[in-house]
């Protein structure tokens, strides 16, 4: 989860892939979006991985609390990222051509 918006009950979350793939993000630019996070740091990870920070994905509250309280194991909370990696996040998704600027401000990412 990236932001929460202040005026509807939608949270903005954001993926997190084990690879960056070419075929999708085939520019320098794009595939600059990608935040690298360590297996080695994050033990939830299978592999060092890449938080995707050219596309908020935008869910329902209640969709996100489903998942959460489901006995799904593929779901749930796994750990909070630092607030460095946290900080390096919001300003590469702040400066995300790919991003509506609407969309950035809705979830707090830019005033």
């Amino acid at each position: 989860m990236v932001g929460i918006s202040e005026n509807e009950v939608a949270l903005g979350t954001v993926y997190i892939n084990s690879e960056i793939n070419p075929n999708i993000f085939n520019t320098p630019q794009l595939r600059g979006y990608h935040i690298p996070i360590s297996a080695a740091e994050y033990p939830f990870l299978r592999y060092d991985s890449f938080i995707d920070c050219s596309h908020i994905e935008e869910r329902a509250v209640s969709d996100v609390l489903r998942c959460l309280n489901s006995d799904n194991k593929r779901y749930g909370y796994y750990a909070t990222i630092t607030e460095n990696e946290l900080n390096t996040i919001l300003q590469t998704l702040d400066n995300a051509h790919t991003i509506a600027p609407i969309l950035k401000k809705k979830f707090g990412i830019r005033k």
